[in-house]
């Protein structure tokens, strides 16, 4: 359960709603199928997610990766020995998650991303755990620097934010800008995207009993973003 979740009560203008979808629906993001079938033929190479019992190994499309991804033209193109064993070991991350990344090129849009949530679940907690996944791929994606993986993810976090669940409009839980905070650097877009999703909707009840949670950088960067966003003092 997600007791640091955060919810906004907004009407559903529906038609606004409408609108929106239908934009959002005409951005296609996926790979074009003729780079797909490129894609298939080019010689496959073996990356290697999570350590132990719990690793697991991936056979990925050499060129799919490269089209994308730094880390993997640094780790493949380069001296690195990963290069002439075709080898990419990410001890670090999870297996789960790295599917998840790679299964992104073929998504049609953005809200189309599969999280694995258990969506039979009627309590707001599996809006929290779609955030908190998303949020883990933006930091997986953020470190194979795959900046079209990370636009798509960003897209689909603020999709997220717009689509009612029983009624109500929810944005990320504490533990989402935990995850973003501490896996991204100054400036990322993704904890840009935090800070203006909680600038147009936070309480002063969010601030003084939540403060102590959230990352300290977060507070800093969303008061000068509510600062920055108050309507000027008369006569100031």
């Amino acid at each position: 359960m997600h007791d640091l979740g955060c919810r906004y009560y907004k009407p559903i203008n529906k038609k606004e709603q409408a609108e929106e979808r239908k934009e959002e629906t005409g951005r296609a993001i996926r790979t074009t199928r003729s780079d797909i079938l490129n894609y298939v033929n080019s010689s496959p190479i073996l990356v290697k997610v999570g350590t132990g019992c719990e690793s697991q190994n991936f056979i990925v499309h050499k060129d799919l990766v490269l089209s994308r991804s730094v880390f993997f033209q640094n780790a493949l193109n380069g001296s690195w020995i990963e290069a002439d064993e075709r080898l990419v070991p990410l001890p670090e991350d999870e297996p789960a998650l790295f599917s998840l990344y790679l299964k992104l090129p073929y998504v049609s849009h953005s809200d189309q991303i599969e999280c694995d949530t258990d969506k039979t679940s009627t309590d707001s907690s599996v809006v929290a755990d779609k955030y908190a996944v998303l949020s883990k791929l933006y930091v997986l994606a953020d470190k194979l620097m795959d900046d079209t993986a990370k636009e798509t993810i960003l897209a689909a976090i603020l999709a997220r934010s717009k689509e009612a669940f029983k009624g109500s409009l929810y944005y990320p839980a504490i533990d989402s800008i935990q995850i973003i905070y501490e896996g991204t650097r100054e400036g990322s877009p993704a904890r840009q995207l935090m800070v203006d999703l909680y600038t147009d909707f936070v309480t002063s009840s969010f601030v003084a009993e939540k403060a102590e949670a959230v990352p300290k950088e977060f507070l800093h960067d969303l008061f000068i973003s509510l600062l920055t966003k108050r309507a000027p003092v008369k006569g100031a």
